[in-house]
């Protein structure tokens, strides 16, 4: 390796260990709040889901911390690497590793025959790697903090359309498919009961509504108000409060400022995610409460399954915990259903 290369390589490395510490420490700082937050919280994590988001955001931002570490790992062995004289040789097999592929992932430590074939066997890639069976995700080993998660996170760039959705059409999208199945609910099915325990169809909007408003910032109405509601009013107390939602995280400090949640204040990145995947689950809920098709936005339902797998470990699950067990579901069925059963909605009874 030249000399010149060999600098230039160790100098992104060391702008690249700089960024990630001081990652780690912005993460560090907002787990120990959320921490601090769901200590203090009496919210009702099984029956209220925007309660139940306590379990997922404190893996969340565990997961984030271990990705960090990882990564931190990853950059720290190319490092170390280069030190010894064997950074452009391959740990797995001894072969040398392709010039272009370290310019554009310089903490790898494996060529691309070896990736490929621990891709192809279903094996981890080396340090540094990116998964390839989920697009726009990223996943890295992370040894060095012991969470008991592991996490992808969708790969945010600066290169647009290289997402296959962005967290704001990700809502939007969510808070349509519900609006849609909304417009096909009549004033007799208002009091039908819903997939969420103890909650009628009209429970599950007035919390959808009150979610809204939450994030936005502005007054809900009032219980007794939206009881007063037929059909048509309740659409138009959802429609208005999805817009003011869409338009809080739509502003410029939108996804940086913190947003309250019941169990404290978090970013609008975060919320934004988990709003999204709330508000996707009760579309589903209610299309299933009111003999609606339950095949909705499938590439979203993916993406949001993906990270759910991701981020809910069994030890949340069951009585006093913020989700019920998972419900089988056919792995032929839509994403939607497959989604609805994982956060422990009974598909079959819908089917």
């Amino acid at each position: 390796m030249e000399e010149i290369e060999e600098k230039a390589r160790r100098e992104q490395l060391l702008a690249e260990r700089c960024a990630v510490v001081a990652r780690a420490r912005l993460i560090g700082d907002e787990f120990a709040a959320i921490v601090e937050a769901v200590a203090g919280s009496n919210a009702d994590d099984e029956h209220d889901p925007e309660g139940a988001t306590l379990g997922f955001e404190r893996a969340q931002a565990a997961a984030l911390l271990q990705q960090t570490a990882g990564r931190l790992a990853a950059v720290d062995g190319a490092l170390a690497r280069l030190d010894a004289g064997t950074y452009t040789t391959c740990t797995a097999c001894g072969g040398p590793i392709d010039p272009d592929r370290l310019a554009a992932l310089p903490a790898t430590d494996r060529c691309i025959a070896c990736v490929a074939q621990a891709r192809s066997a279903g094996g981890a890639p080396g340090s540094g790697e990116e998964r390839g069976d989920a697009p726009g995700f990223v996943s890295v080993s992370a040894p060095a903090i012991d969470v008991g998660v592991t996490y992808h996170v969708r790969r945010t760039t600066d290169r647009p359309g290289e997402d296959p959705m962005d967290q704001l059409d990700a809502h939007q999208r969510a808070q349509d498919a519900l609006i849609a199945v909304l417009g096909a609910v009549g004033d007799d099915q208002l009091d039908d009961p819903t997939p969420c325990a103890e909650w009628t169809v009209r429970d599950l909007l007035a919390h959808v509504v009150a979610g809204n408003h939450r994030v936005a910032g502005s007054a809900a109405p009032a219980p007794e108000e939206l009881a007063q509601l037929d059909a048509a009013g309740l659409r138009a107390a959802v429609v208005a409060s999805a817009t003011a939602a869409q338009e809080r995280f739509a502003a410029p400090d939108g996804l940086t400022r913190m947003l309250p949640m019941p169990f404290g204040e978090v970013p609008g990145s975060v919320v934004i995610g988990l709003r999204t995947t709330d508000l996707l689950t009760h579309a589903w809920d209610l299309a299933a409460a009111t003999g609606q098709p339950t095949d909705m936005e499938p590439e979203l339902a993916e993406q949001l399954l993906a990270l759910s797998r991701e981020r809910i470990q069994p030890a949340f699950r069951g009585p006093g915990n913020p989700f019920a067990e998972e419900q089988p579901c056919d792995d032929g069925l839509p994403a939607a259903d497959r989604l609805a059963a994982f956060l422990g909605r009974s598909v079959g009874a819908v089917r």
